[in-house]
């Protein structure tokens, strides 16, 4: 597995020696019919770290999405994504490709408007 690029080591904080940033695993929950993730866990996954076991976690991320911040996990999808490259990103699911699609922030106000059916 190769490393990432400097400027993604650049968006987290390091105290101390920690490892090198291998990848980041993103586990979004979505609503189906318009792709809005309404709940994105991110795992980091760092040089000579142990493995995770992924199918264990979104089970992890649906029960956090249901008792923790009450969302009715029945209606929701998942997407897995092996190799988020913008944690600070915001992301919608192109529903009909299943793939994570970057939001530019010159368009987040009018995605967000869209998705509330305001938008003219």
């Amino acid at each position: 597995m190769s490393g990432l690029t400097d400027p993604f080591e650049n968006q987290y904080f390091k105290v101390g020696e920690v490892p090198k940033l291998e990848s980041v695993y993103g586990i979004a929950l979505y609503d189906p019919a318009d792709g809005k993730i309404v709940y994105m866990h991110t795992i980091m996954n760092m040089e000579g770290a142990s493995p995770i076991d992924y199918q264990e976690k979104e089970r992890e991320v649906f029960e956090f999405a249901e008792t923790e911040l009450k969302h009715d996990v029945t209606k929701l999808s998942v997407l897995h994504e092996a190799n988020l490259k913008d944690i600070s990103a915001n992301y919608y699911v192109n529903v009909n490709e299943k793939k994570l699609v970057k939001i530019p922030e010159s368009e987040i106000n009018k995605f967000e408007d869209f998705q509330k059916g305001t938008n003219k």
